[in-house]
């Protein structure tokens, strides 16, 4: 199979600056196929540690035989060769490589590993089956549960122990414990045992601080709420239902999330079902003429200073949804003909 354009300009342009680096990944894991992953992953062993932002189109478009030939080419013993970037451990995981569950596990918990290095090896293993570790991780559990601040990205790993009591544990743990700085991992893992009621308690409660951009905490309350099917029009309702300041905030951070769904890239957090346009005539019209019952119009009623940034991050997501719409449709147009 021929490789994308896109493919094509990014094997050719590898210098390319960050954002751009965005752009074309998010294109070819949208529209790529393997032979874009085997090609990809040529350049990335080429020069590991610099070229690790591509490992996100082998991690979507990926399949044994390349998690194999990563393995083979950035792993000896049990460690990851100099030079090859912790990423390597999620993608790893991600495209089901069981072999190399042992090695992202030594990384979770090593006391050498840093946040980023936790975070890659416990994302890692959520796609893999963990046969043999659920009494070990539940150990390691135990070991930081009730403390403030622990590897944040751990509680993950919840589920992998088999025992549906850690789900209350978890949701302890992060309600009287664990710092907000430190809640991300908490706030997956609840939604990991599947309990929509329990995971939803948390989501609303303003002691999780579920919002919070600078500790990452909307991200991964996001993907909990994308692992449950959460979808925006049920946080719409439960706003509506409750439209207080903190409703507010908790339904405008994930609306942000949405409209980034790559940051994620989880398999267990799947695409939302809505889309851009009728996403923006649920949110952003108003339902009749007479008065702005639209979110932005609901949201003065709740904070009435015009001047309060939720207003204009409020605004800003309007336009970008709405030129979400258009580049939606625009794409279908032209894929129809």
């Amino acid at each position: 199979m021929s490789l994308l354009r896109t493919t094509r300009q990014l094997l050719a342009e590898l210098t390319v600056p960050p954002d751009e680096q965005a752009a074309l990944c998010q294109v070819i894991r949208r529209r790529g196929a393997l032979a874009d992953a085997e090609a990809v992953l040529d350049a990335f062993l080429a020069a590991p540690e610099p070229r690790a932002w591509l490992l996100p189109i082998v991690r979507k478009l990926g399949d044994l035989g390349t998690s194999r030939r990563m393995f083979e080419a950035c792993v000896v013993g049990d460690a990851l060769r100099d030079g090859v970037p912790s990423e390597v451990l999620r993608c790893l995981g991600q495209c089901g490589y069981v072999p190399a569950e042992p090695v992202l596990w030594r990384y979770a918990t090593a006391p050498t590993s840093d946040h980023y290095v936790v975070q890659d090896a416990c994302l890692g293993l959520l796609d893999l089956p963990c046969a043999e570790l659920g009494p070990i991780i539940a150990k390691a559990l135990s070991a930081h549960e009730g403390k403030n601040l622990f590897p944040e990205f751990l509680p993950v790993l919840a589920t992998k122990t088999r025992n549906p009591l850690w789900l209350h544990r978890l949701i302890r743990w992060g309600r009287d414990h664990a710092s907000t700085d430190c809640n991300g991992g908490i706030l997956l893992g609840i939604a990991l045992f599947g309990d929509r009621p329990a995971f939803e308690a948390v989501l609303w409660d303003p002691r999780w601080e579920a919002d919070a951009s600078a500790t990452g905490s909307r991200t991964w309350a996001y993907a909990g709420a994308r692992a449950l099917h959460i979808e925006m029009r049920d946080l719409h309702a439960t706003f509506r239902a409750r439209p207080d300041a903190h409703a507010l905030r908790i339904l405008t951070a994930l609306l942000s999330c949405w409209l980034d769904p790559p940051a994620l890239d989880l398999s267990c957090a799947p695409p939302p079902a809505e889309d851009a346009l009728s996403l923006h005539r649920m949110l952003f019209r108003w339902s009749t003429p007479h008065r702005d019952d639209s979110l932005r119009g609901l949201a003065y009623d709740v904070i009435p200073d015009r001047h309060h940034w939720i207003h204009n991050e409020l605004a800003e997501l309007d336009r970008l949804v709405l030129r979400q719409a258009t580049h939606d449709l625009e794409l279908a147009e032209l894929l129809e003909h």
